[in-house]
């Protein structure tokens, strides 16, 4: 997948906990880095783990989907 970023042209939201044991935030953030795609934001909440939208703080996350979905739609 990495290969491929530079021709995902498709708007990307990219949300991951900074504390998550099964994925690694360097390389989603290596990732985000490299897609092509002009709309696109990443977003690593530092405390959190892999299942962002279960944590008792899922608001934010919740949120920056919100807000995402909404620019999209605007």
């Amino acid at each position: 997948l990495f290969e491929k970023a530079k021709t995902i042209s498709a708007p990307l939201l990219l949300l991951a906990g900074g504390a998550d044991q099964i994925t690694d935030r360097k390389a989603s953030r290596e990732f985000c880095e490299k897609v092509g795609s002009r709309d696109k934001e990443c977003y690593i909440f530092e405390e959190m783990y892999h299942e962002i939208f279960n944590e008792t703080e899922k608001e934010n996350p919740l949120g920056r989907l919100a807000d995402w979905l909404r620019k999209l739609d605007g």
